[in-house]
């Protein structure tokens, strides 16, 4: 398989899918949860935002 790594490291996932935002108790919970679940299998630190 030839990917070029540039076009795996130049991509991005961005969803949306309610106007409404978390409440700060949700998003602090959100956030806590991803951050128990690092680092990544293969001992990556992925990039995760809320915005």
């Amino acid at each position: 398989m030839d990917i070029p790594l540039k076009a795996i490291r130049a991509r991005t996932s961005v969803r949306s899918y309610d106007p409404a935002s978390l409440a700060s108790a949700d998003r602090d919970a959100v956030l806590e949860a991803f951050r128990d679940c690092l680092p990544g299998p293969f001992g990556g630190r992925p990039r995760f935002v809320l915005a």
